[in-house]
């Protein structure tokens, strides 16, 4: 067929918008098989984001999507098993002839909504270790298959089971919505009815959608999961001594802390901080990871009380005088925060040999936090503790 044939005009009907996910089950079916000729599909069908607002290629040109956050998060990746790219090649055997539930995820690189909702399907996928797949379909690479499924707004996702459609939405979903549609998909199966389904890692998810982008709603489910952690039964705040509770008590407030720091309030994680350090000192000491985490929160409210920001002009002034310690002190902060961590740990070096008592030694205490924040397991935080008891007790 030529370019754009097929295509339904710009302006649909609302009542065929409500079909799609139908439509889309019916044409999966009629899928030509792999190293089959396909249609070409018009970029027009493309320009949809999920709005119900029709975008053309011009609105997108020159789109370059925001480089990915580097947050820490508590879900690691789906294994490979789970989580797949959809083509012509795989369509059948991986998603229709699946023997377990198929999540179809049709998605865009250029889908704001798309980038959110992913990282929650990858991680439920992943909790339910191995009871349903989640298969990616990127609209834009596989334009033919797109448009045989009619796909008008991003995401859609369709839950399958044996070639048969048992659920489907378009946009974003609430957590709780997110459940059901997942829940449906396993009960179709089968696979809950001899065990309970997997515990919801809730915890997981709010990290998740940090790891997205989408703060605001980061911070509304860490506040939530935290009210329900810290209350009894009479809905008062409650004490605990389960190590398990306290834990995820301490990584509720730690994300808390990232969702502060993404939005650039020093003071609301410096007070976060108090928290954790006056309710959690036992999870702090405890989890390495936990410990590095507050480290690095720290460092980042120093960063920020000191009110140094400009690299230049602090480096100018060392240039000027090398030994200006205080100087020297907010350069290696911001340059860790730069993860310009060996110039940084550099820094804090050069005032301890000068002067490991200069201001009651905070060189040396910066220098610990810096390694603390590091991690036990790296090269720059090992080789700097190495250099750092050389100048103390050599």
């Amino acid at each position: 067929q030529s370019a754009g044939s097929g295509l339904a005009p710009a302006m649909m009907a609302s009542h065929l918008m409500r079909r799609v996910p139908r439509l889309a089950v019916r044409l999966l079916h009629s899928a030509p098989p792999p190293g089959a000729s396909q249609p070409v599909l018009g970029v027009g069908l493309l320009g949809l984001r999920g709005t119900g607002r029709w975008v053309g290629p011009a609105a997108r040109q020159g789109w370059v999507p925001a480089p990915r956050r580097l947050l820490a998060s508590a879900a690691d990746p789906a294994p490979p098993a789970l989580v797949f790219d959809v083509s012509a090649d795989n369509l059948r055997s991986d998603v229709l002839a699946s023997p377990v539930p198929v999540i179809l995820d049709c998605y865009a690189d250029w889908c704001e909504p798309c980038k959110q909702l992913t990282p929650l399907l990858e991680s439920a996928v992943k909790r339910l270790g191995g009871k349903v797949r989640l298969a990616k379909l990127n609209v834009d690479e596989e334009p033919a298959l797109a448009q045989q499924m009619q796909i008008r707004s991003l995401p859609t996702v369709l839950g399958l089971f044996q070639g048969r459609m048992v659920d489907s939405f378009m946009g974003m979903v609430q957590p709780a919505q997110l459940d059901q549609f997942i829940q449906k998909l396993v009960d179709a199966s089968g696979a809950g009815d001899d065990q309970a389904p997997a515990e919801r890692d809730i915890i997981a998810d709010a990290w998740a959608l940090l790891d997205s982008g989408d703060v605001a709603a980061a911070t509304d489910s860490f506040k939530k999961i935290y009210g329900a952690l810290t209350q009894g039964a009479s809905g008062e705040e409650s004490a605990t001594k389960d190590p398990e509770l306290l834990k995820k008590q301490t990584q509720c407030l730690l994300g808390l802390c990232e969702c502060a720091k993404a939005n650039d309030e020093a003071d609301a994680v410096a007070e976060l901080l108090k928290v954790i350090k006056t309710k959690h000192v036992l999870e702090v000491a405890s989890h390495p990871e936990i410990s590095s985490a507050v480290a690095t929160l720290e460092l980042f409210v120093a960063a920020n009380s000191s009110g140094a920001s400009d690299l230049g002009q602090l480096q100018a002034r060392l240039e000027q005088e090398p030994d200006d310690h205080d100087t020297r002190h907010q350069l290696a902060q911001l340059l860790f925060q730069q993860a310009r961590f060996e110039e940084a740990v550099d820094h804090g070096l050069y005032i301890v040999k000068k002067d490991a008592n200069w201001n009651e030694g905070s060189g040396k205490e910066m220098l610990l936090k810096f390694f603390d924040a590091l991690g036990a397991d790296s090269d720059v935080a090992k080789k700097g503790r190495r250099r750092l008891a050389n100048l103390l007790f050599v």
